[in-house]
């Protein structure tokens, strides 16, 4: 029997990578003792991992704004950047780094100097080639990189060379950043290498994408057109999804996660890499961080992991102190929320202040924007990062849940380091 099924497998792999046909794989699956039905379906089954071409996407996102100006990209943001654009650098989908323009990228001295050669079959929308100068006209004293950059310089023909303050090996990691995909220097900008064209937004907000001719990478962007509608209600886009008026809508609250899983035509996906909540300092000064290090072991993880995200997610990773005894200030500690349309980060401060309370420990939420000791962050994730910021503790790392149509079709295996697989979902996945 297990011999049979792992015939049966490996001839559905050569009909999915085009090595055979469709009745030769059935007269495959007939001579293994499957009968005609099954052999069907499955021929069926194999076909729609073949990447087709055509359709509109049409995506219900959430869209709230950035919790501090510049310091985070939305998930909307971030797939239109991806989907317009390339950076030099992608996250592949177990979480490696791997050149994107950049066809080789190589750290020297320790980590301080990275040279990158450009690929040659780049070419912007307007049909003009990459360069390096692009490259330096783009990031160079940009706000992500200027902190940790010495230099940044042109090195040949199709090289440049970041020279950094101090080693860092993860350099290569944020140069895949969405905020740093890369812009031609000769027309202000206004030109990206991406597989779509942002068309713009109607009135209501709705951005219109479509696939450009000429994209330098084989076997991807399978869609002719992407319409990508902002939704703040995560009630909204549940609906929008179950009843076909989008095929794809993220942000699924994990108390709609059974409902939709038991929805026909509906798919659930849940990655193990989502988002953080943390406890954040607003200046990590030594009084600051001995009052976090006061609250660390009092802070309610598990029950804000069962009653809010119902199980989808893990607790911590909890920040490491040293073992010296920290005292609580004499005055209440205050939490800065400022609204991000996750409805469980004020449900999150809500279980905070209450746990603690009864602990003889007070919490004061405040939404006025003023500065406060603590803030409540909802950050993505990163794979490569490890452990918490130095000023803050994680509370929990929640899930990524998101819903699609059941004929919209991905490769076996999704990115877990972002949501929306690694923000590459308009470049990968296709209609069966």
């Amino acid at each position: 029997m297990a011999e049979r099924r792992g015939y049966i497998t490996r001839q559905a792999k050569r009909l999915t990578n085009g090595e055979i046909n469709r009745r030769r794989f059935v007269m495959s699956a007939l001579s293994a003792g499957v009968t005609l039905p099954t052999a069907m379906s499955l021929a069926a089954k194999a076909e729609s991992r073949v990447p087709k071409r055509g359709g509109t996407l049409r995506i219900a996102m959430n869209h709230p704004a950035p919790i501090r100006s510049g310091q985070m990209l939305s998930d909307l943001d971030a797939l239109v950047a991806l989907g317009t654009g390339n950076a030099l650098t992608e996250i592949t989908t177990d979480g490696t780094v791997r050149g994107e323009l950049a066809e080789h990228v190589d750290a020297v001295d320790s980590h301080r100097i990275w040279q990158l050669e450009l690929r040659d079959d780049v070419f912007f929308a307007d049909g003009a080639p990459l360069t390096a100068q692009d490259i330096v006209a783009t990031l160079d004293g940009h706000p992500l990189l200027a902190p940790s950059v010495v230099s940044l310089t042109v090195d040949g023909p199709r090289g440049v060379r970041f020279e950094l303050h101090a080693a860092d090996r993860y350099f290569a990691h944020r140069l895949a950043d969405p905020r740093l995909v890369i812009r031609s220097a000769h027309d202000d900008g206004r030109h990206l290498t991406g597989a779509y064209r942002l068309e713009g937004a109607d009135k209501k907000g709705v951005l219109q994408m479509v696939r450009r001719d000429g994209y330098w990478k084989p076997g991807c962007a399978h869609f002719d057109a992407i319409r990508l509608t902002p939704m703040a209600d995560v009630t909204a886009r549940q609906h929008a999804v179950m009843a076909g008026d989008v095929d794809y809508a993220d942000g699924i609250d994990p108390r709609a996660c059974e409902l939709l899983r038991r929805t026909p035509g509906i798919k659930v996906m849940e990655s193990d890499i989502g988002r953080r909540i943390d406890l954040q300092l607003e200046q990590a000064d030594a009084a600051g961080l001995a009052a976090l290090e006061a609250l660390e072991d009092h802070l309610p993880r598990q029950a804000i992991l069962d009653q809010l995200l119902l199980g989808h997610g893990t607790i911590g990773p909890r920040r490491q102190f040293g073992t010296t005894d920290a005292a609580l200030p004499d005055r209440p500690f205050e939490v800065a929320i400022q609204d991000t349309g996750v409805p469980s980060l004020k449900e999150t401060a809500q279980i905070v202040t209450h746990h603690l309370a009864e602990r003889g420990m007070h919490l004061h939420v405040t939404n006025d924007g003023h500065a406060a000791d603590f803030a409540l962050v909802w950050r993505t994730v990163q794979s490569w990062e490890r452990g918490s910021a130095r000023q803050a503790t994680t509370l929990v790392t929640a899930n990524e849940l998101s819903a699609c149509r059941s004929n919209l079709a991905h490769p076996d295996r999704l990115a877990t380091h972002a949501a929306h697989d690694g923000g590459r979902l308009l470049e990968r996945w296709w209609f069966a």
